[in-house]
């Protein structure tokens, strides 16, 4: 069986740091991912590649068989991203108006 989200020596490098180097992980279906480590260990970077926001240096992401870096719309459609902190705007209607109720 393909797996859902392989990926191939994935990184991304800068001019003074590695980022993230030859990252390889392959998730099937029903599988989840966690990404675990210390401030700067490339976490936020990792998911960024995965979710197309940032492109890597080389390295390949495939997602349900797309390759995420020809297709990138299309492979975002295909993801569901839980970030650790709250991503929502807390000045929009349903959130002001819950301040307000306490």
């Amino acid at each position: 069986m393909t797996p859902l989200l392989p990926t191939e020596g994935l990184t991304r490098t800068y001019e003074s740091d590695r980022g993230v180097t030859d990252v390889e992980f392959s998730l099937d279906r029903g599988e989840r991912l966690v990404v675990l480590g210390h401030n700067g260990a490339g976490k936020s970077t990792l998911l960024e590649l995965v979710a197309t926001l940032r492109k890597p240096t080389r390295g390949t992401v495939c997602i349900d068989g797309l390759d995420a870096a020809r297709d990138p719309r299309g492979a975002r459609r295909l993801l569901a991203l839980a970030p650790q902190t709250n991503a929502l705007d807390p000045t929009a209607a349903a959130f002001a108006h819950a301040r307000r109720t306490r």
